[in-house]
């Protein structure tokens, strides 16, 4: 869905994939609440979770090897891929 313009559309968008997808999003930010689409992104967007402080990161294939979380500020080593 190229206009998931609100969180209901996103989470719609997202719950109807049948595989993993990469999933490009953007935009300005209007003070939604994303918490709703935490376990969605998790189930099926591929990517990868921090496992010290459950950050997502959205990647297909491997995380670079210099990359750290944006919230604690681990390194690759920490995360493991999202579930299958």
């Amino acid at each position: 869905d190229s206009k998931a313009t609100n969180v209901d559309a996103a989470w719609y968008a997202l719950e109807c994939q049948t595989r993993k997808v990469v999933w490009i999003v953007g935009g300005t930010d209007k003070g939604n609440d994303y918490e709703i689409l935490k376990p969605l992104v998790k189930e099926k967007v591929k990517g990868y979770v921090c496992t010290i402080c459950g950050h997502f990161e959205p990647c297909e294939g491997e995380l670079p090897a210099d990359y750290t979380c944006p919230l604690c500020h681990h390194g690759p080593e920490d995360f493991e891929p999202a579930e299958q």
